[in-house]
């Protein structure tokens, strides 16, 4: 394997990596979007609606996904004769010293509320799966430039990869305190499906200042809980019932929230969202590697294109290489229960309801997950129609992505709602954008208040 090869591996890799994980579920336009009861999936105290009893339709009561990457795919591509290349310059010159990616997609399979006077009660159960990374500018560098322009000083790559699969069970209570106040939250029971949690992957290479030798060095340190039910047997995978009834994996959360009237008009609500954990016991361990090795190349001044050639000569230096690399990524595991943390959420918020109908909001969401924290913030302004329909539109800030138009729309048919929302529209322009969330459903709400 030449230098070229192992630059060309990475940099397949790592196109495969932005292209699957391209964090946060922000939605923040369905905090004060009206008749939406999903609103209280972000504030427990929040009452968008006035029927007594709303019934998310099963499995379509609310599908959300969500987009996160630090480039966009003409940051990092080329067009040349109306034939598409990936521009590692490009990315190298946009690529910042912490470069993330986030990808979640969450499934509302139940979804029930249930109001009686100043009392609410719900029910929900909801799958969750989310995929977080990030890595540094050098290996960008590493695989844009070659280790060549770097020799005589180390190069270190590190990786961060965390991805989860759980179910939640939700029981919520809130209370209209009085005409002011509202309290409102639930109590949520995990079920760990599966867990990556890479602490550590590091990779140093130092070339030497003749250029004759490469001394690579990789330390990593990696939490798995993976059922058997989702390995391989026989180049088939097991039955994915054995997988999506996975147990032992329990954990437990909270959602908090409280929504405060200043006067008629002005309403200030926060809560917290998925404060919790979960303890991972079912194939649980940690598995460990720390090596390095000198590559000195391959000497193939005796390699000639003769029929009958000796295997030997040639197949020794491939060889050792390859012993190097197991050497270097030997891998310790250590049967290990662990515990982790979920996304965990917090919001700010403040609306103003210019008249009954037409109401003005600015949610500020702050997300915590894998000592890593992001923000968002949405204005926006919502319109409803009666109970019939609600739409609303505004703009929002995400980290440092500033083109996002957010826009939501809810129609009632009958008994039957429909619901539409994305905090940005803009990403229809696909190549342009780095930032993309959608949840859509439909719900059956009777009575009224």
């Amino acid at each position: 394997m030449t230098m070229q090869q192992i630059r060309n591996t990475i940099a397949t890799l790592l196109i495969i990596f932005l292209g699957i994980s391209t964090m946060q579920a922000q939605e923040n336009i369905l905090y004060f979007m009206g008749n939406s009861p999903q609103s209280t999936h972000l504030n427990p105290a929040i009452i968008n609606d006035q029927s007594k009893l709303t019934i998310g339709i099963p499995l379509l009561a609310g599908q959300s996904f969500s987009l996160n990457n630090s480039f966009t795919i003409s940051e990092i591509t080329t067009v040349n004769q109306n034939t598409l290349y990936i521009d590692l310059d490009k990315m190298n010159e946009k690529a910042e010293d912490k470069n993330h990616l986030w990808q979640r997609y969450t499934s509302n399979l139940a979804d029930i509320q249930w109001r009686r006077e100043n009392d609410r009660f719900s029910f929900s159960i909801t799958g969750n799966q989310l995929l977080n990374g990030s890595f540094n500018k050098n290996i960008v560098e590493l695989v844009s430039k070659g280790n060549v322009p770097l020799k005589g000083k180390p190069i270190q790559t590190n990786f961060d990869v965390n991805f989860i699969h759980y179910r939640e069970f939700a029981l919520g209570y809130s209370r209209n305190m009085s005409e002011k106040i509202t309290l409102g939250g639930k109590v949520k029971f995990l079920s760990g499906l599966s867990a990556i949690d890479v602490q550590k992957m590091e990779l140093t290479l130092e070339t030497s200042n003749n250029v004759e030798n490469i001394e690579i060095n990789a330390e990593g340190n990696y939490r798995l809980s993976l059922p058997k039910s989702m390995r391989l047997e026989n180049n088939k995978i097991n039955n994915p019932f054995d997988y999506l009834t996975t147990t032992s994996n329990y954990g437990m959360a909270v959602d908090l929230g409280v929504n405060y009237y200043l006067n008629p008009k002005i309403e200030l609500s926060v809560s917290i969202i998925n404060l919790g954990f979960i303890r991972w016991k079912n194939e649980a361990k940690t598995v460990s590697h720390n090596g390095s090795f000198i590559w000195k190349g391959f000497d193939l001044s005796n390699m000639k294109n003769l029929i009958g050639y000796e295997k030997e000569p040639y197949s020794d230096p491939f060889q050792a290489f390859k012993d190097s690399v197991k050497e270097l990524v030997n891998f310790n595991e250590v049967n290990n229960p662990f515990t982790s943390g979920i996304p965990t959420y917090v919001y700010f918020a403040a609306g103003y309801s210019i008249s009954e109908s037409f109401k003005a909001g600015v949610v500020d969401q702050i997300m915590v997950f894998d000592k890593q924290t992001r923000n968002s913030l949405t204005l926006s302004g919502n319109l409803n129609i009666n109970r019939i329909a609600s739409i609303s539109a505004g703009y929002t800030i995400i980290d440092k992505s500033f083109a996002n138009l957010s826009v939501g729309t809810a129609i009632k048919l009958g008994p039957v709602q429909l619901y539409l929302l994305t905090d940005n529209i803009l990403a229809i322009n696909v190549a342009n954008s780095n930032t993309f969330n959608i949840r859509a459903g439909a719900n059956l709400m009777f009575g009224k208040k």
